[in-house]
């Protein structure tokens, strides 16, 4: 599916600028000054999220750097970068560590929110049905709203993002014991639909169709015969 065809998704390329400082650059003297914590907006997660794309997908070193050594290349592609330059940011040691880790966090747990809402959803409502019912699961399950939607569209489709989550989502127990693993997702899959029908019955009624649609499917599959 095209970025473009996804509501507030717009397509967009990963650039390629050269990570390499100049080996001519003169290293300076002065003690560095504490900087502020970062604030990180939306265009700063884009492309700290090209700087990890990148570089993960580096073919000449992808499965031979240590994390040091790539989360240095990460932190200096951003740097180097005319966004970085332009607010800046150039040369500054900014902690992308953290923010990236962040960001996976949360918009792994969204994709997990639109994959429960892409099955709840019966065939033949639009994208727009799909995203608003995520974002509802979202709020069920975290307490909180999902505020990463420009990482989500960047990252849903990315070979190495969803091998990252796949990797991380498996324990050492889950890959020998794969009846338990199984029906503890049984079980947190009932957890969070029954999450969803409390949702859906504190709305104010009548419940849009969607919403309808939902509310008596998760009915039908835990409480009528």
């Amino acid at each position: 599916m095209e970025l473009s065809t996804i509501p507030g998704c717009t397509a967009s390329e990963i650039p390629t600028w050269s990570s390499q400082q100049s080996q001519d650059a003169p290293l300076s003297q002065e003690t560095p000054v504490r900087k502020d914590r970062k604030k990180w907006n939306p265009a700063d997660d884009e492309v700290l999220i090209s700087a990890w794309l990148n570089t993960s997908k580096d073919p000449i070193i992808g499965n031979q750097q240590t994390a040091g050594s790539f989360w240095q290349r990460v932190g200096e592609y951003y740097a180097e970068s005319p966004h970085a330059i332009a607010n800046g940011e150039h040369g500054l040691n900014i902690n992308c560590k953290q923010r990236w880790f962040k960001i996976n966090d949360f918009t792994n747990k969204f994709c997990g929110a639109y994959a429960t809402a892409e099955r709840l959803n019966s065939s033949g409502h639009s994208e727009t049905d799909v995203l608003k019912m995520a974002h509802d699961i979202y709020v069920s399950d975290h307490k909180t709203k999902f505020t990463m939607n420009h990482c989500w569209c960047l990252l849903r489709f990315e070979q190495k993002f969803l091998d990252l989550n796949k990797i991380n989502n498996l324990t050492p127990k889950g890959r020998t014991k794969r009846r338990p693993v199984e029906e503890a997702s049984q079980s947190e899959e009932k957890l969070q639909k029954l999450g969803i029908l409390d949702t859906l019955l504190a709305k104010p009624e009548p419940l849009s169709a969607v919403d309808q649609v939902i509310k008596d499917k998760i009915v039908a599959q835990y409480f009528l015969d």
